[in-house]
């Protein structure tokens, strides 16, 4: 895995992903996520979220992870840490992290996977 910038990373087709959200100052089912356009449910869902999927598209194609964070009535020091790991077979190939603030712009990012190899 390699990191192009918070929500772009390049892949390998079969490399393992995991993203790990960290909630602080709202509960953990405040983080939903979507893959490709279809929701996928956090295993586990607390109080951690992590969700796990395998790069499964062609060589030049894209997976799209779309999360949303419902700060909605929280404190306005709320946040969520996030990690994103990849793995390949059982060698570890990358682990990057960003946060998603109440008071930044975007509370719903997009992150890219690109297969490359």
């Amino acid at each position: 895995m390699n990191q192009i910038d918070d929500f772009r990373y390049e892949v390998a087709s079969g490399e393992e992903i995991t993203l790990t959200f960290d909630p602080f100052g709202l509960p953990p089912e405040a983080i939903t996520a979507a893959l490709d356009g279809e929701a996928i449910n956090p295993d586990p869902p607390d109080p951690q979220p992590t969700y796990n999927f395998t790069a499964t598209v062609p060589k030049g194609q894209t997976h799209f992870f779309k999360v949303e964070c419902d700060f909605v009535g929280d404190d306005d020091d709320a946040e969520v840490d996030v990690t994103v790991e990849g793995k390949i077979g059982d060698a570890p190939s990358g682990q990057f992290s960003f946060a998603i603030a109440k008071d930044d712009s975007i509370h719903d990012p997009t992150i890219r996977f690109r297969v490359v190899k």
